[in-house]
């Protein structure tokens, strides 16, 4: 059944650049009926209300959210530090382009590793940032070794072709990691699940790929 008091968040409607009332819906449910209680989000905004809205009906939690244009969630972060027995805390960091051992990609690396470890371990992670043209693969990169046995990850927008590659390059890099839902409704969802194994393999395919998307980025804005 629909919670109305998430449904009130979107206001009847659904707009681009936010979350599907569908996505809140679903977001919210998983709180609630799996006991999430430490939550990282990377994209802060209506998805930070929802959050904060379940954990405040479930008896509280924590959430942290990462976002690089903060000026635009201003109003939504306001009412979700207001949210009762919700300890919320925004770390923001722009969006920079770096090579790791998993490619070239852009992320939130001004966020270090000690930021993450002072709030993990996470149970639920939200991945709804960096925007689409920047890829998406980066943000699970840097934060799997905070997952929590067992935790959840969601990705916004799977059904997009880049958001279905950075998915293959996740299940081909961590051993941990499965696939156990991919909805087509809306703008799609998959959602991944964490056994507690923190091995990465080295995919040579995934990390020249990050550089073909780079390149063809590049070419895009010429």
């Amino acid at each position: 059944a629909e919670d109305p008091e998430i449904a009130a968040i979107f206001g009847g409607r659904d707009q681009e650049w936010l979350i599907t009332g569908y996505l809140g819906q679903f977001l919210a449910r998983l709180v609630r009926q799996t006991n999430r209680r430490s939550i990282l989000e990377f994209g802060a905004g209506t998805s930070s209300l929802v959050f904060a809205t379940a954990l405040a009906q479930a008896g509280g939690g924590r959430l942290t959210s990462i976002e690089h244009q903060p000026e635009y969630s201003r109003d939504a972060w306001a009412r979700v530090e207001a949210a009762a027995a919700v300890d919320a805390h925004l770390v923001v960091s722009p969006l920079l382009l770096r090579a790791s051992r998993h490619g070239l990609m852009y992320g939130y690396y001004d966020v270090s590793a000690q930021q993450l470890a002072a709030r993990a371990p996470f149970d639920l992670v939200l991945i709804d940032a960096p925007p689409g043209k920047y890829g998406r693969d980066s943000p699970l990169y840097q934060v799997y070794d905070f997952l929590d046995a067992g935790a959840i990850v969601v990705l916004d927008d799977a059904g997009r072709p880049a958001e279905q590659t950075a998915c293959r390059r996740w299940v081909d890099t961590f051993p941990g990691l499965a696939l156990v839902l991919f909805d087509e409704q809306g703008r799609g969802t998959a959602v991944f699940r964490h056994n507690g194994d923190k091995r990465r393999r080295m995919d040579g395919r995934s990390v020249l790929g990050t550089v073909h998307d780079r390149l063809h980025q590049w070419r895009r804005t010429k």
